[in-house]
């Protein structure tokens, strides 16, 4: 049986004998008819007090558990954006390795362009004192002409070189 139900029951009882005794008409009966009132008030408010905090209870363990499973939630999440963030730190020295890598290999290509730019003009510098001397002398120089003993012909180093100047204007400008 609940605390409730023991409490009407006690109280049912308590009305009885209360009118049980205000039906004779003795003066001591009159004044323990009143002690049994005032100590059934003081019952009565004594039980209604303890159903208010039987709900207030009741009401702070529903809160306690939606509290705990929202800070579970939250822990959840915490460790989620932990992982992601471990892995844009991950994300972000890579990139910066490969901005690094990127730099070296593009200063690596610009020294190499530089070097073929120097090996092309001492190619060509070389190739023109060879015509120079070949045309000095009044021989053609037989290395420096493939298809012609001309220098000037259409075959010759020189035309090829002046042809290639031609077509490829970028020769003298490197790109940034």
């Amino acid at each position: 049986m609940g605390q409730s139900n023991r409490a009407l029951i006690f109280l049912l009882m308590a009305f009885m004998g209360v009118w049980a005794i205000a039906q004779s008409n003795d003066p001591e009966q009159a004044e323990l008819l009143e002690r049994i009132l005032n100590l059934e008030n003081g019952m009565v408010q004594k039980a209604a007090s303890e159903q208010d905090l039987i709900r207030e209870q009741e009401a702070i363990r529903q809160t306690l558990v939606s509290t705990e499973k929202t800070v579970a939630r939250l822990e959840e999440e915490k460790a989620g954006l932990e992982s992601q963030i471990v892995q844009l730190q991950e994300l972000v020295r890579e990139r910066n390795q490969l901005r690094t890598d990127l730099a070296e290999r593009t200063a690596e290509r610009n020294g190499m362009e530089d070097r073929c730019e120097q090996l092309k003009k001492g190619l060509l510098q070389l190739l023109e004192k060879d015509e120079l001397a070949a045309k000095t002398t009044g021989q053609p120089n037989q290395k420096a002409t493939l298809s012609s003993k001309s220098p000037n012909a259409p075959g010759s180093l020189t035309n090829r070189r002046k042809a290639n100047e031609a077509a490829d204007p970028k020769d003298s400008v490197r790109p940034q």
